[in-house]
């Protein structure tokens, strides 16, 4: 259905948001980069992290942990014992009510460094009067799994094993849950927004696109952006309190910043030779 909704201002803030996500395995490793970017990038909001180990995810990064609390409200919380549990863990992102309510509530992805106010780009979508942010995948049923939503719209969620035995993807059983409530929207005007609000560190893409799949994301407002915050104060002291394990996102962030700086300065020939000599 093609809407086009009156404007109404949008008078809530960064504060009114809960950046709530998985991160298991391996990924767990991601949690403290994303929430300082995140931190960062949207003042005040709130971040909540489901991970499928808390003891040792205390363990491991519980210094990091302290110093993102100091900065904002942080909940790291166990993946709870479901009825049915989902195929894929990535699924618990869309099946859990977060335990932080905040006016609105942004599911994304636990390994991208957030370098946008996510408010503030998503404003035009809640202003023309959808109740979530986030596009139809091309000739599909799915929902992208960036989501931005709403939250008295979207929950409580109630008893969803029925829409998990039918839907292991976790992109098909977001649209049946959306559907499921009765807000599926098509508007002209987003139907191709989508916006990555930041640098993509997934171990499934290189960083540059290809026709074949996308790479990391990278733009040069991003790679901007990300060099100011590398070289600031609170970086180094927040990388000086993170493990080794936090710090491989960390030193990518640093890798990609020190990348930019030097394709601003470098003659091109002399760059390509020594990033072929690393």
């Amino acid at each position: 259905m093609t809407t086009s909704a009156a404007t109404v201002p949008l008078t809530s803030s960064s504060s009114d948001v809960c950046f709530f996500t998985v991160g298991t395995h391996f990924y767990q490793n991601f949690v403290p980069a994303f929430v300082w970017f995140a931190q960062e990038s949207n003042p005040g909001a709130a971040c909540e992290i489901v991970v499928d180990d808390l003891p040792l995810f205390e363990l491991r990064h519980g210094d990091a942990l302290s110093a993102l609390r100091e900065r904002g409200d942080v909940l790291i919380r166990p993946i709870p014992q479901l009825r049915r549990p989902p195929v894929m863990d990535n699924t618990y992102r869309f099946i859990l009510d977060p335990m932080t309510v905040r006016e609105f509530t942004y599911i994304g992805d636990i390994d991208i460094l957030m370098l946008e106010n996510a408010l503030e780009t998503h404003r035009e979508v809640f202003e023309a009067g959808h109740s979530y942010s986030n596009i139809v995948r091309p000739q599909s049923q799915k929902l992208s799994g960036l989501h931005f939503t709403k939250t008295a719209d979207q929950y409580p969620l109630g008893d969803t094993s029925s829409l998990v035995k039918k839907y292991p993807n976790d992109e098909d059983l977001l649209y049946a849950l959306v559907a499921s409530q009765g807000r599926l929207f098509r508007d002209e005007r987003f139907t191709v927004f989508r916006p990555t609000l930041g640098i993509h560190l997934s171990l499934n893409r290189l960083p540059f696109n290809s026709p074949a799949r996308p790479g990391y994301e990278l733009t040069s407002s991003y790679l901007t952006t990300l060099r100011d915050l590398v070289n600031t104060d609170g970086f180094a002291r927040f990388y000086a309190v993170c493990n080794d394990d936090a710090r491989g996102p960390l030193k990518t962030a640093i890798g990609l910043s020190e990348m930019w700086s030097a394709m601003g300065t470098t003659p091109i020939p002399e760059w390509q030779e020594y990033v072929r000599g690393i």
